[in-house]
């Protein structure tokens, strides 16, 4: 007895081509979100004089199969990063040892959305 199957290359051609690239509609959930983190971030941060919101950026690395955005907040100055303290130890401007965690609180209030959209994108 012998069997045929039929279709294994169309079929296996296009699970390769899901799997070798991002499609546009994710690229652009990574960005929206990005963004939308950045911004966020940037309205809870501790301000003094401001340099800590002028330091917070975004990046963002495509390639084929990956798509990142990056927000950072590294205030450097004389080479102490006091947007890594604003966020885990913000003794300065919380007198009773509080935290600030405005990057972790972006993330939070950004990352449901963006986990709906992906999947939305992906079905």
């Amino acid at each position: 007895m012998s069997v045929t199957i039929t279709g294994t290359n169309e079929y296996i051609s296009i699970v390769n081509n899901m799997l070798r690239k991002v499609p546009q509609g994710a690229r652009d959930a990574v960005r929206h979100y990005t963004i939308a983190t950045q911004a966020q971030a940037v309205r809870l941060e501790p301000v003094k004089t401001g340099f800590l919101r002028r330091s917070t950026t975004i990046s963002f690395d495509n390639t084929t199969m990956t798509s990142t955005g990056t927000v950072t907040a590294n205030a450097y100055n004389r080479g102490y990063n006091y947007g890594a303290r604003q966020e885990y130890d913000d003794k300065l401007h919380h007198p009773n040892g509080g935290q600030a965690h405005f990057m972790e609180t972006a993330f939070e209030a950004q990352k449901a959305g963006f986990i709906r959209d992906i999947k939305e994108v992906l079905k």
